[in-house]
């Protein structure tokens, strides 16, 4: 516990010094564009990051436990979401607000479960329509409802897990900062050299170069947090960085997919200037699991 609480106390001071020369300048810049803070939607983001990584450092300092919380949290929120997102109503939207943040804090209390939870909950979802004793219109919210599990409470149920390794609050840590820098790589890499589309259809303002910046932006990220990092070894940690990128770019793609095909633009509205929970840990939600099992070999 105490080397959490040091890990986390050397990365939150540079963050609230990051922070606060954001509540300086970015009040100064919107000012010479004439655009209120209340309209700004960079200042939104600023706020927004400050409440999200006040919540995760808490959390951090508690160790598994408290990620534990935290991410039961998110995934009962991301589940809400999905199901609105997804059209899904009645029983099965029910049984998957219920069972997400089961899941986390399952895997958590016997990591055994954690390869189970996707079976056992198919089997849950088939007791309604065999107690209702009805077969006509299963298959859809069946699979909508599955689909949600696996794409969003499976994935995090790894986090409490991952915490409880050793070095396990960095290798977290490595998960969602990787994901974060990655997005910026990609989002300023491809502002300045992307021509050619990526998925065209799926998510228009993709591009190759931005992949490219998804990676320079994971590797980034190892590289701030190498004096933490239990391991060292250059190669391994290259990999790593290029699986966190790839992670991250398929997972903003597979909410991309389903925003699309429901024809929505955000998951939600609890974060301002971002959207919903989904739209701010799509991409954890494939790279989190691999961080996972990298670490496994590393």
């Amino acid at each position: 516990m105490l080397t959490e609480l040091n890990f986390v106390w050397d990365i939150a001071q540079p963050l609230a010094a990051i922070f606060g020369a954001a509540y300086v300048l970015v009040p100064l810049v919107e000012l010479k564009r004439h655009i209120a803070l209340k309209q700004s939607v960079i200042f939104q983001r600023v706020q927004t990051w400050t409440v999200i990584c006040a919540i995760v450092l808490i959390a951090l300092a508690l160790g598994a436990p408290g990620v534990a919380v935290l991410f039961a949290a998110i995934a009962w929120q991301g589940a809400r979401e999905y199901a609105r997102v997804s059209g899904l109503t009645g029983a099965y939207r029910t049984l998957l607000l219920a069972a997400s943040p089961l899941a986390v804090v399952a895997a958590w209390l016997f990591p055994p479960a954690l390869a189970l939870l996707p079976f056992a909950f198919v089997l849950v979802l088939t007791v309604p329509p065999l107690v209702r004793q009805s077969v006509t219109g299963i298959a859809e919210p069946i699979s909508r409802a599955a689909f949600g599990f696996v794409w969003i409470a499976w994935p995090l149920a790894h986090a409490p897990l991952l915490v409880e390794r050793e070095g396990g609050v960095v290798w977290l840590t490595v998960a969602m900062l990787g994901v974060s820098m990655s997005d910026v790589g990609a989002g300023s890499v491809g502002m300045l050299f992307g021509h050619r589309k990526l998925a065209p259809v799926v998510s228009p303002g993709k591009t190759w170069a931005g992949a490219f910046g998804n990676v320079l932006g994971a590797a980034l990220a190892l590289v701030v947090l190498s004096p933490w990092l239990p391991a060292r070894d250059p190669a391994p940690l290259l990999l790593l960085a290029v699986a966190i990128a790839a992670a991250s770019l398929w997972g903003d793609l597979i909410e991309s997919l389903v925003k699309r095909a429901s024809g929505v633009k955000d998951a939600g509205a609890l974060l301002p200037g971002f959207g919903g929970i989904l739209d701010r840990i799509d991409s954890l939600l494939v790279a989190l699991p691999v961080v996972y099992y990298a670490t496994m070999v590393m």
